[in-house]
């Protein structure tokens, strides 16, 4: 039993460290635009993306999901969130937990299934967990955020570009680099 709670804390920690440290490289990463988005949005959110989808598949949705909630609160601290509003962060959590809960379903759901079958259910779970995770946010901020906080519309828009299509993009990006480096995981379980 001490054992296990040993490894869930370690596993637990190390995405948590994952994800701030990839969420402090967007203090080094330029703002340079690409198409809509820009260089440090997309490649910070696919790497805390990468980080949620790939502990859900191997650490398991407690530990993963820990990590999504854990993370935004130190992000806030670290003054990474969109539009600097603490009031964000639980909008953040709310987004981290639901890629990380859809993608490991599917992941629990792959196991026992042939190779083909089950690449088809981890990539629809990439891709719903993205689609998803992007609704949640969206919805949060347009339904919630917005009208309480009586927030003006320059603020708005910056508030649901950050949680719109570059959440999907970014957790599109994410989930298939960690599609990719899982099977470099080898004997550690899919979705736990």
């Amino acid at each position: 039993m001490r054992n296990k709670k040993a490894i869930w804390v370690t596993q637990t920690a190390m995405l948590i460290a994952l994800i701030v440290l990839s969420q402090l490289l967007s203090r080094v990463i330029p703002t340079i635009p690409v198409g809509q988005f820009n260089l440090n949005q997309l490649v910070t959110g696919s790497l805390v993306n990468l980080v949620l989808v790939v502990g859900a598949y191997a650490a398991g949705f407690a530990s993963a999901g820990t990590a999504a909630i854990i993370s935004p609160i130190l992000a806030a601290f670290l003054g990474i969130i969109p539009g600097k509003l603490p009031q964000m962060v639980p909008v953040v959590m709310m987004g981290n937990l639901v890629i990380v809960f859809i993608t490991w379903l599917c992941f629990r759901a792959s196991n026992g299934l042939g190779k083909g079958s089950a690449t088809v259910l981890m990539i629809v779970g990439v891709v719903a967990g993205a689609f998803l995770k992007m609704v949640t946010m969206w919805a949060a901020v347009e339904k919630i955020v917005v009208p309480v906080l009586h927030i003006n519309e320059s603020l708005e828009k910056v508030l649901v570009g950050a949680v719109s299509i570059s959440q999907f993009v970014t957790g599109v990006i994410g989930g298939c680099v960690a599609l990719l480096i899982m099977p470099a995981l080898g004997g550690l379980k899919r979705g736990r």
